[in-house]
């Protein structure tokens, strides 16, 4: 920490002024905004691992038949406006009682994209924290939903059923889709590529045996590496969320519901947008995935030189750090890499279920231990049954 210190005092800075005066003066020259980069990602992303991994994936590229139109990037992003939201005090100022405003959050709602090498994209994902189907996107309101899947969960982020329930009715599909027309054209099974990052929710072995039984490989990216490596990171979300940012002051003056709504309007806009045909198929320029070109994003200036000897490994305890398996860039759909799967799902299952015995035997060995839950009260409780047990509780006149 003291050696980054010194580093940031030995840099000379110079005003905004004098730096726009010296770009205007200079040709070639542009002013760019510096990007915040996570300490795992600043430190983990290292030239020795991308170079492996494209070593690794390397056949994959190059197999025959293959077509931009059955190479898949997925991944997902929050969808949430940055509003500079202020604190409102009410109150007298002769009274020391204040009231504080804060305006209503909206909630935390997932969205997933995948899109092909050859610019098109197919059904999206939002993902709800909550049950039931929201009122913005029922009845007539449907329509404009018409090219999302819903989902629900508590908090509204991914999960492995979300991720496997996505793949089956929208992914897949739209890989087979693909490769009737090519069978049209005289390419018969041609193989397909989805690309995934780490994250555990990609993990699931049936889902995985699936994929490979439709000749779809499924090679994972490297951990701390999807901001150089991953198509939908280097520019489809870039664009989407410089675009879906714009305006978020107008939404303060809205209702909670009026907010959603007009969110999801604008996230439909700003998608549409990011989704251009040549803004997919730059993304995945950026990436070196196809063309097949390891040399760009070796350029990144993200990428560290330092080496790094870490074997690829799939972390059995299946405890990796933010909810990610230890990885480090596998092609999941090879028989050896899904059978460590299998051992992780077994693992985490055991756990489980020791977990269930030991609630169950307590419950059952003493009377002591049984704690019954409180039951949940369904809408509001009738007014009448409160106004008599007021009345009850009065002392008699």
């Amino acid at each position: 920490m003291a050696e980054l210190a010194t580093i940031e005092a030995s840099i000379k800075t110079v005003s905004p002024s004098w730096g726009k005066k010296f770009v205007k003066r200079s040709e070639g020259l542009k002013l760019v905004k510096p990007r915040l980069v996570e300490p795992e990602r600043s430190l983990g992303c290292r030239k020795s691992v991308i170079e492996k991994w494209f070593v690794d994936i390397e056949d994959l590229f190059k197999m025959e038949h293959l077509h931009p139109s059955m190479i898949a990037n997925f991944d997902e992003t929050m969808v949430q406006p940055q509003t500079k939201s202020t604190v409102k005090v009410v109150g007298r100022s002769t009274s020391g009682a204040v009231v504080l405003c804060a305006e209503p959050d909206l909630p935390h709602i997932t969205l997933g994209v995948t899109i092909f090498a050859n610019g098109k994209f197919c059904k999206h994902l939002l993902i709800y924290p909550q049950k039931y189907v929201p009122q913005e996107v029922r009845g007539a309101n449907a329509l404009e939903y018409i090219d999302y899947t819903l989902a629900g969960q508590d908090s509204g982020w991914i999960t492995t059923a979300i991720f496997a329930e996505h793949c089956r009715k929208t992914i897949i599909p739209a890989f087979l889709d693909n490769r009737a027309r090519l069978e049209e054209l005289g390419v018969l099974n041609a193989p397909g590529i989805l690309i995934v990052d780490g994250h555990s929710s990609r993990l699931n072995s049936k889902l995985l045996d699936e994929l490979a039984e439709l000749n779809i490989s499924c090679p994972v990216l490297p951990s701390h590496a999807s901001h150089v490596l991953q198509p939908l990171d280097l520019k489809v979300f870039g664009v989407f969320k410089s675009t879906l940012s714009k305006g978020d002051s107008s939404l303060r003056k809205l209702t909670l519901p009026e907010r959603r709504a007009a969110l999801l309007a604008k996230v439909r806009k700003s998608l549409h947008i990011a989704l251009d045909v040549t803004t997919v198929q730059a993304s995945f320029r950026a990436s070196g995935l196809f063309p097949f070109n390891p040399s760009i994003p070796l350029m990144h200036p993200c990428v560290l030189l330092r080496e790094d000897n870490t074997p690829s490994i799939i972390d059995q305890s299946g405890k990796g750090n933010g909810g990610r398996y230890l990885m480090s860039g596998k092609i999941i759909t090879d028989l050896a890499e899904r059978e460590a799967i299998r051992l992780v799902e077994e693992k985490t299952a055991q756990r489980k279920r020791a977990k269930l015995a030991v609630d169950v035997q307590i419950t059952t060995d003493s009377d002591d231990y049984i704690v019954t839950p409180p039951r949940k009260r369904r809408g509001r409780p009738p007014m009448k049954r409160n106004l008599q047990a007021l009345a009850a509780s009065l002392p008699e006149a």
